[in-house]
């Protein structure tokens, strides 16, 4: 079952590379030929009745001269302020939160997930804004990720951030 919040997160991706698009100055049909995917495929992206998978958002980058990095900046990503009632308990991976991570240990939980997705290191490291380098040393435990790299594999692996943290229980 596709939960409320993979909704959300599929209608916001679809507005923006709309955005982007006619930005652009293409039509879904030109658009979709430029990119070298279906048109109907697409147009269901940019409704957000469909998922984007790593591959096809790569070939849209590539057409709109963009990242994936740069369309997970984009503003309509940004968490709006709410209450603390209102908060999934996913929202925000805290300072605290990251500190009591073992970091040794999620290098290994990185690349199980990124593993179990069917992800390259380079596919994973593109998606994510990355290069294929720093991925390999993270997941030997030879850097420490960031932040954004958690909540971004938390997005692209369709992970919650609860889930994603169980592993280190």
């Amino acid at each position: 079952m596709i939960s409320d919040r993979n909704i959300d997160i599929r209608m916001k991706l679809g507005k923006i590379l709309k955005s982007m698009r006619e930005n652009a100055g293409y039509n879904i049909k030109d658009f979709s030929e430029i990119a070298n995917i279906e048109r109907n495929g697409y147009s269901m992206i940019e409704k957000g009745e469909r998922n984007v998978s790593v591959g096809i958002l790569c070939k849209i980058c590539t057409a709109l001269n963009s990242t994936p990095a740069e369309i997970f900046k984009a503003k309509e990503f940004c968490r709006e302020e709410k209450s603390e009632n209102d908060k999934p308990k996913d929202i925000e991976l805290s300072e605290e939160m990251l500190d009591k991570i073992n970091m040794k240990k999620l290098g290994i939980v990185i690349k199980k997930n990124r593993e179990k997705a069917g992800l390259s290191q380079q596919k994973f490291a593109d998606a994510n804004g990355f290069n294929r380098n720093e991925i390999n040393r993270i997941e030997n435990n030879r850097a420490q990720p960031n932040h954004d790299l958690i909540m971004r594999t938390c997005y692209l692996l369709n992970i919650d951030l609860e889930q994603f943290l169980e592993d280190f229980k």
